[in-house]
């Protein structure tokens, strides 16, 4: 099985507001993101300087 590619915090962020996350708030280097369609959903980032593995 391959590895999935690593990803920027901003590569993620764009990612999930393509499957219709918006930011909902964000302090310091950390973002929470949220979906109002169901089933409500709300996701913490990274630091924006790491890679997701």
């Amino acid at each position: 099985m391959t590895k999935p590619p690593l990803l920027s915090a901003r590569e993620c962020v764009k990612a999930l507001e393509a499957v219709g996350f918006v930011v909902d708030r964000q302090r310091g280097s950390h973002i929470i993101m949220r979906r109002e369609t169901p089933p409500p959903t709300r996701i913490k980032s990274a630091y924006s300087g790491r890679r997701f593995k």
